[in-house]
């Protein structure tokens, strides 16, 4: 959701105390009203339906498996609630709050059809109002739909209070002469008027009026362009309040009048999104209701400012929101509130499928040159790769690379460049979110149709080609700095809709940074596997659509020709088809996308194209941001967790610390922006700024890297636990977590962080020694937005010594991790969990004499069998038992090996390879007859640079740090650490030999005493691999972390 903040001054709030403080004269028949007692009525509405006349998730499903939405289930509910509230003789007032058109091939239809409003009409809806996205195609496309409409004797209301035409503009004059009336039309005809009044003569009288707030102005540009304005004063202006009190000032104007008329009951139909509409609640006196849209959020239940009850039904026809009031003494209040979700659950109306089938039929004749006389809803491309049941392709979560934009810009890239007529292929394709309309979700099958493909990229028209509908594409020139500035500013926008998904380029970037610092790396791809910086003064070719092109010039930037020449007009750049046998002329978006996946073709021998299959297990390559993610940590019930930075840098860094809880997420003022000195490592106690059991971190850095980790202790510090954090490219889709247990007095809780602002659905399953269990209770489960949900495994998979997790975010991207408690709590470990898996995997602790005892766990989640070696590398060598030389791990499973059982030895390192197939390793160690106990995901390579942030050599406590070499060459180390006070850099840890095959261990409190240590360890001849244990209250406990 994108927001604007008003930032209110004393003069500005004392103007508006003077507008809305106005004394409103109660009109006799409200004071009739008053007197006769209670009235009950209820408002159904719905908002930015998008044209989803049919149900979805994908369309190409229904009606053989689950699918949501759609016009003509709406119709089914507001029938039935309509009579059993006639019945009761109660009034029901149906209302749309805008954006009812563009989003699906119906959208294409509506200069021929009106299909929405007619649709709207037919439903029974009351009023509707206007969104920006009615404006998407201009002003005089919006009057040839009202003359359809027209045409066909449509009347129903449209209410725009703040529409304002400039008469000069004989677009604006066309609209206004023939469909604006400030009078109302009376039900004569179709139009826009500003007010509606629906007395339903038992004393019950409603006045409505509408708005389109200040953001979605902001976003209808071609309105602007045809002399349709609502009030803006400067566009994207986040601090510009005229634009806003002049909703304020329309708002109390509109109230004061329908009051005047005698209405006791007003609501607003408001095209503004949540934000814009509490502050209009708090600052417009008489309000009762307002009916929002814009922003999509499900606003149930009810928000209350003052007495103003605001609701919003999500969107895309998810939801049908029912809200029951009471009028009574003068005030409205809520009986019951719900917003029913729109699925299969829910029954159509016949007649109102009649009304879309003739639709489909129109759009499969008009679409027949393209799709060879296939339906538009036939199923015709596919995720499935033979039979793998597919995945989805994301548009969420939000401020992230999806593999929807990468395999949409790859489309712009790959046929722009086929159509190039310069003879230079074009370089950097992009697209923004906010043009980026909905995700194509595998459904049953993994199968999609042409009608789910547009949903993606369904917007606009071109002004030059009225052939087809869609933006056309356009293809230029940029210099290098110039593309970063555009990157920078819309980074700076903080807002979703312009973020920027690209191909054939990647950058990484800090969300927290200020302006122009944003953008930490921007490369160019070479096309095989090789990346160079972009040039600032390089000359580059890009494409994108019409749209989001004609917006670069709100950044200063203008198109370049192939010389570098700016020419500010578009249509010099737009890309044709050089002979196209059927329209369009110009190639657009969706076309593009189309003609890109018939090109990658059946892979499969299905006769369905496929998308390019490494979609589906990406991680993120191209957009990387700074930020770092600890699932883990509870601040109640005596348990303290603490948030641990190291700044290995020679400069200051400065960080923003946020929490994200069960319930919300905080943001404590005095950890925003706070410094962690160069060279040094800072430690934050997390009880000191929220107390819950369900306490999830971030930590974004501002100028410059940090690592994180984060500790954890249990009532009276008997046990504790540690994991170092997650950072770029997770947080991921996918998540493995190789051990657990629930047997034996033992615990495992799953813990899921969503640090986005749009919610995501995870399903869990759970291999073991047995098999794969699926339980139905954790499928399709919702992590709200900036949330953290807690699962407790032995709930689901009870008495089982041998638990791995696997965890699929099928809308988004999530942190995972695993905290296990040994009977009676006497012990506790917690490790992160692994995004994807290997063939290869390094373990660098473990110990098998002392009494300690170390296992590992080795998981296979995928549908074959996997075969691995093990072996051991330790301080004398390595050694490889024969019996773990090709081991077989069943699929969906999870297997356990003591190490004690091959080798004897304090310094245990252990590697795994598997020979085929992929797993996920885990090491587990338990210490003074499991006293204590650590654990630690395994690292999938060596490196030569590793950071442990955590470490501790005062109050008794102990840090080791776990050098592993497996190569076959001798390596050489240097170690430092950093202090509260500084970098230490003892002599004696420069330039060390760790023999090849070995593990070594160093005692850090034998050279520097504190209770903050963080360790840097720089491989200078060849790689390693690194952890870190630290034990305290005499080995009464213990943790342990891989390090980054």
């Amino acid at each position: 959701m994108t927001k604007f903040y008003w930032r209110w001054t004393v003069g500005t709030l004392a103007c508006l105390a003077l507008v809305c403080g106005l004394m409103v004269v109660v009109p006799a028949a409200q004071q009739r009203a008053e007197a006769q007692g209670a009235l009950n009525f209820t408002i159904l509405h719905t908002n930015d339906e998008h044209s989803e006349l049919i149900p979805y998730n994908p369309a190409s499903d229904y009606p053989t498996y689950p699918t949501v939405g759609g016009f003509s289930r709406i119709a089914n509910l507001i029938g039935t609630i309509k009579a059993q509230k006639g019945a009761a003789g109660e009034p029901v007032l149906t209302l749309n709050a805008g954006d009812f058109s563009q989003g699906t091939a119906f959208g294409w239809m509506e200069t021929q059809a009106a299909a929405e409003l007619t649709l709207l009409q037919q439903m029974g809806y009351d009023a509707v109002t206007l969104g920006n996205h009615e404006f998407d195609e201009g002003v005089m496309y919006r009057k040839l739909v009202l003359d359809y409409a027209k045409a066909q004797g449509l009347t129903i209301p449209i209410i725009s209070s703040n529409i304002s035409f400039d008469m000069t503009n004989p677009e604006a004059k066309a609209l206004a002469d023939n469909y604006y009336n400030p009078a109302g039309w009376g039900g004569a005809q179709i139009g826009i008027q500003p007010t509606l009044i629906k007395d339903y003569g038992n004393g019950l009288k409603v006045g409505i009026f509408g708005i389109m707030g200040v953001e979605a102005e902001a976003l209808a540009p071609l309105a602007a362009t045809g002399g349709v304005t609502f009030g803006n004063v400067v566009p994207f202006d986040e601090n510009d309040n005229v634009s806003f009190f002049n909703r304020v000032y329309k708002a109390q104007q509109m109230v004061d009048t329908l009051r005047a008329q005698g209405c006791n009951v007003v609501v607003c139909l408001s095209h503004s999104g949540t934000y814009e509409e509490k502050q209009l609640a708090g600052l417009v006196n008489g309000i009762d209701v307002i009916v929002g849209g814009h922003s999509h959020d499900l606003d149930y239940p009810p928000i209350t400012v003052g007495n103003t009850t605001i609701v919003q039904a999500g969107a895309y026809t998810r939801y049908l929101g029912v809200l029951e009031l009471k009028y009574e003494g003068g005030k409205v209040s809520v009986r019951n509130a719900d917003a029913i979700p729109i699925d299969q659950n829910v029954a159509t109306v016949p007649a109102i499928d009649g009304i879309i089938n003739a639709y489909v039929a129109k759009l499969n004749l008009q679409l027949a040159p393209l799709l060879g006389g296939k339906s538009i809803l036939d199923r015709t491309m596919e995720t499935d790769f033979a039979g793998d049941g597919g995945f989805n392709l994301n548009d969420n979560p939000p401020f992230v690379e999806t593999n929807l934009g990468d395999l949409i810009t790859d489309s712009y890239l790959a046929i722009t460049s086929a159509l190039s007529t310069d003879g230079n292929p074009t370089q950097i394709a992009f697209e923004a979110n906010g043009l980026i309309r909905g995700a194509i979700p595998k459904g049953g099958l993994g199968q999609f149709s042409f009608y789910d493909m547009v949903r993606a990229i369904p917007l606009g028209a071109s002004s030059t080609d009225a052939t087809a509908m869609g933006y056309s594409l356009v293809n230029f020139y940029l210099l290098g700095a110039e593309l970063q500035g555009v990157l920078e500013a819309t980074l700076d926008m903080g807002k979703n809709d312009f973020f920027v998904q690209l191909s054939g380029a990647r950058y990484s970037y800090r969300p927290a940074a200020p302006l122009n610092q944003k953008v930490t790396s921007f490369e160019l791809s070479d096309g095989a596997g090789g990346w160079t910086p972009i040039n600032p003064m390089g000359l580059y070719k890009v494409a994108t659509n019409y749209y989001a092109a004609s917006f670069l010039a709100t950044f200063g930037v203008l198109p370049r020709t192939q010389a570098g020449v700016q020419d500010p007009n578009l249509n010099n750049f737009l890309v044709k088809i050089p002979v196209p046998l059927q329209p369009p002329v110009e190639m657009r978006g969706w076309l593009a996308l189309y003609q890109y996946i018939m090109t990658v073709g059946d892979l499969d021998g299905d006769g369905l194209a496929n998308v390019p299959p490494w979609l589906a297990d990406y991680t993120q390559m191209r957009i990387n941001a700074a930020g770092w993610y600890m699932a883990e940590g509870a601040t109640d019930g005596g348990f303290e967790t603490w948030v641990l930075v190291q700044n290995p840098g020679a400069t200051d860094v400065h960080v923003n610390i946020l929490f994200q809880t069960d319930t919300e997420e905080i943001a404590p003022d005095e950890l925003q922006g706070v410094t962690i000195p160069a060279q040094s490592r800072r430690s934050f106690l997390a009880n000191s700024y929220v107390t819950n059991f369900n306490v999830s971190t971030e930590v974004q850095p501002i100028d410059g890297d940090v690592v994180c980790e984060r500790a954890m202790y249990g009532p009276g510090k008997v046990w504790g636990h540690d994991s170092i954090a997650v950072t770029s490219p997770s947080p991921a889709q996918e998540w493995f977590l190789a051990e657990g247990s629930t047997a034996g007095g033992m615990e495992t809780w799953l813990l899921v962080q969503n640090p986005y602002d749009s919610s995501t659905h995870v399903d869990i399953a759970f291999q073991t020694d047995t098999g794969e269990q699926v339980p139905l209770a954790l499928q399709g489960v919702t992590i709200p937005a900036n949330s953290r949900k807690t699962f407790k495994v032995n709930d689901y998979v009870p008495d089982n010594f041998n638990v791995s997790t696997y965890v699929w975010a099928a809308d988004g991207r999530v942190v995972c991790e695993r905290a296990m408690y040994g009977p009676g709590r006497v012990w506790a470990t917690d490790s992160i969990g692994a995004p994807v898996l290997s063939d290869e995997w390094y373990l660098a602790e473990g110990s098998t004499m002392g009494g300690m005892e170390t296992y590992v766990l080795i998981q296979n989640p995928l549908e074959t069998n996997a075969k691995v070696d093990v072996k051991f590398q330790t301080n004398t060598g390595e050694q490889a038992p024969a019996m773990l030389q090709g081991l077989i791990i069943p699929a969906k499973s999870r297997r356990t090996f003591k190490v004690n059982d091959f080798v004897t030895s304090y310094n245990v390192s252990t590697y795994i390879k598997a020979s085929e197939g992929a797993v996920v390793v885990e090491r587990s160690m338990f210490g003074n007859n499991r006293a204590w106990a650590t654990d630690s995901i395994g690292a999938f390579m060596p490196e030569t640079t590793w950071y442990l942030p955590e470490g501790s050599t005062s109050g008794g406590m102990e840090t080791f740090i776990l050098i592993q070499n497996p190569g076959t060459a001798n390596a050489r180390v240097n170690v430092k650490f950093q202090t509260d006070t500084g970098e230490k850099v003892p002599g004696g840890l420069q330039g060390v030999i760790i023999p090849a095959g070995s593990r070594w261990t160093i005692k850090v409190n034998d050279y520097v005493t504190t209770f903050d240590v963080s360790t840097l360890v720089e491989a200078t001849e060849g790689s390693v691999v690194v952890e870190r244990a630290m034990y305290g209250g005499g080995r009464t406990w213990a943790t342990d972390s891989i390090g980054y």
